[in-house]
Formats: structure tokens, C-alpha cells, sequence
């Protein structure tokens, strides 16, 4: 009986020490690394708050960004104030250095719509754009569109008016001129 005891505790101690072996002996599943650039027009963006499931990254004074040993998928928010994203949610399921994203900072685009030097109100005016917009001339023909983002392409419509479209971005969206020809005043030569 005492030699069955001094078996059972040998096996005892070579199970447990299998066990052990067993469990410390798992790999650890596989990570990977997602890093790339928030970039306006071609510069990095400082301060772009990246969100995810795996914690948060803020972006550098070049607009680099990285998450480390990421095991899963994992979905990526860019966010900042003053600014909209061009895919500002996206997924990656393995390694990439171009995990960028573009962003677009809001302006205002200010104007006038003329026709022959004058004024025009009540003109619809419009800002395609990544994140457009609208407004309605005034009785000077003035008007303002607020919180536009990304290259934008203005149009203008108001009956009787033939209206030429005007391209801009922040860089010069200040005193734009929509220019209106009547449709009266068109003439077509056969």
C-alpha cells in the first residue's frame, strides 16, 4: 500500500508538471502592425486622433500614426476638429504601412454672381464637394457657403440665367465671381 501512495504521488507530480508544460507551452497567436499617414494634399496632418478597438493613436508633426501587435481586425476612426475624412473609417486584417488616410480641412467660399457687372440676387448657388454645400445670393448678388471641405465646383441656377461653373479649394475660395449671361442674350448662329 505504501508503494501504491509513492506511485500515485509520482504520477501525481508528472501530470501536473505535463499540464504545466501543456499550457505554457501554447504559442501565442500571431500580431501584426498597422501604421500609415494622414496627409493633406500631400502633408502630414498633426494632431488627427486615431480611434479603435485595440486603443487610440494621435498622429505626429508628420501625420504618422501606428498600432502594435494587433492580433484580430481591426477597424481605424480618424477624427479632428476643423477637418473631414475621405474614408474616415477603415478596416485592416493584416500588416500595412498604408493604412493613410486623406483629410480635408472646412473653409468658407465667399462670392458674387454677376451678370454684365451687375448683381444677381436669388440665385441658388452650390459647392459640390467632399462636404458641399448651398446658399442663395442676396440682393447684391453676394453670397457665402460655410464649412465646405475638399476641392469644390460651384453652380449656379436661377431661371432666364445661364450660369458658368467656378472650381476652387481653401486656397482661393475668397471673392469668387459666378458669372450669368441671360438666356435671352444668347445667340445661336446655324
Amino acid at each position: 500500500m505504501k508503494n501504491l501512495h509513492k506511485i500515485i504521488a509520482v504520477l501525481s507530480v508528472l501530470l501536473c508538471g505535463f499540464c504545466l508544460f501543456c499550457a505554457c507551452g501554447e504559442t501565442p497567436p500571431a500580431t501584426f502592425n498597422i501604421s500609415g499617414y494622414v496627409l493633406e494634399d500631400g502633408k502630414g496632418v498633426e494632431g488627427v486622433l486615431l480611434s479603435s478597438e485595440a486603443g487610440n493613436a494621435t498622429t505626429d508633426e508628420n501625420g504618422y500614426f501606428c498600432f502594435n501587435q494587433i492580433s484580430t481586425g481591426i477597424t481605424i476612426e480618424a477624427n479632428k476638429d476643423g477637418y473631414v475624412f475621405e474614408n474616415s473609417t477603415q478596416t485592416f486584417f493584416s500588416a500595412t504601412e498604408n493604412a493613410n488616410f486623406t483629410a480635408y480641412r472646412y473653409y468658407t467660399i465667399s462670392g458674387k454672381v454677376k451678370s454684365e457687372d451687375v448683381g444677381v440676387n436669388s440665385v441658388m448657388v452650390y459647392a459640390s464637394a467632399i462636404k458641399g454645400g448651398y446658399t442663395v445670393t442676396n440682393e447684391n448678388g453676394e453670397f457665402v457657403i460655410y464649412n465646405v471641405a475638399g476641392p469644390a465646383t460651384l453652380t449656379a441656377e436661377k431661371n432666364g440665367f445661364l450660369f458658368f461653373d467656378v472650381n476652387c479649394d481653401y486656397t482661393n475660395c475668397n471673392n469668387i465671381e459666378i458669372n450669368a449671361t441671360t438666356s435671352a442674350n444668347l445667340n445661336i448662329d446655324y
